[in-house]
């Protein structure tokens, strides 16, 4: 996998999630407060799951104990799921494998909230805790409507993604919760913005990072200020997508945000 971040004023490739979000440093600086995991939530669409696993794999290789879990919905896991929500279910499975992936299931092939107290109890046994926050109905980009999206109060780090995919397409087949993200770009998008009531607009990179910005980052920021939230601009998975795409954060003027791609060719896409 590819990760672009910002350092030192130049932008930097990694193969690793872990190096491009500072997250060493990150939870360093958690730890130094003795108060508890580490905790991302992901909002957004474009491959949130995929970035949670490749997250996941990373923490893994280092030792860590990694819960994975959804304030809404996600796909009940091929391995690691456990939906009793029993704590001694949870820490068997976190010895064993270091990671588990924990929900209710709801007989649709999906599994849900566990509740707060069964979550709260949960993540005492883990070093990193990955929330799944958000909903996209697999499309790759999305402008949340008032109650989403359902960030847990423990957030540490919320990562906004959105999928460079949606680029260039029409905005009715690319864009979750369509009549949000018209009101967004009626009063904040670009002069010659046309979407008509259909949505038969071409999302334009200056679109999403107008999405972005008053559809997740400002948002979020001001309801939840305890926790930093950056942008990730994913599906970067050639150098023209990851050129635009750092082109668009710095345009954006987000130092902290990153670009990721190449997410399904590698072996965590098998984790869970």
């Amino acid at each position: 996998m590819d990760a672009y971040y910002k350092d030192g004023g130049g932008w930097n490739r990694s193969d690793r999630l872990f190096d491009a979000l500072d997250l060493k440093g990150r939870m360093g600086q958690k730890a130094k407060k003795g108060s508890g995991p580490y905790v991302i939530s992901l909002t957004g669409g474009g491959g949130k799951t995929s970035l949670i696993r490749r997250l996941a794999w990373e923490g893994m290789e280092q030792g860590l104990k990694v819960l994975v879990t959804t304030t809404t919905h996600m796909a009940v896991p091929l391995r690691l799921g456990v939906f009793s929500c029993r704590e001694e279910d949870v820490k068997a499975m976190l010895d064993r494998e270091h990671a588990v992936v924990a929900g209710q299931t709801n007989g649709e092939g999906k599994i849900s909230y566990m509740g707060d107290a069964a979550y709260h109890r949960l993540c005492a046994l883990a070093d990193l805790v990955l929330v799944e926050a958000d909903g996209a109905k697999r499309l790759p980009l999305k402008v949340p409507r008032g109650n989403e999206p359902v960030i847990p109060d423990n957030t540490d780090l919320i990562l906004c993604v959105s999928g460079l995919t949606a680029a260039g397409r029409l905005a009715a087949e690319r864009c979750f919760r369509l009549e949000t993200a018209q009101r967004v770009m009626e009063i904040h998008g670009r002069r010659d913005y046309d979407g008509g009531e259909d949505g038969q607009w071409r999302i334009t990179l200056e679109d999403m990072g107008c999405l972005m910005r008053y559809g997740y980052l400002e948002p979020l920021r001001a309801q939840y200020p305890q926790a930093e939230t950056i942008p990730v601009l994913n599906q970067a998975d050639t150098v023209e997508l990851a050129r635009a795409a750092s082109g668009l954060l710095d345009e954006m003027k987000e130092e902290g945000g990153i670009a990721a791609g190449r997410l399904l060719e590698e072996t965590s896409a098998g984790l869970f």
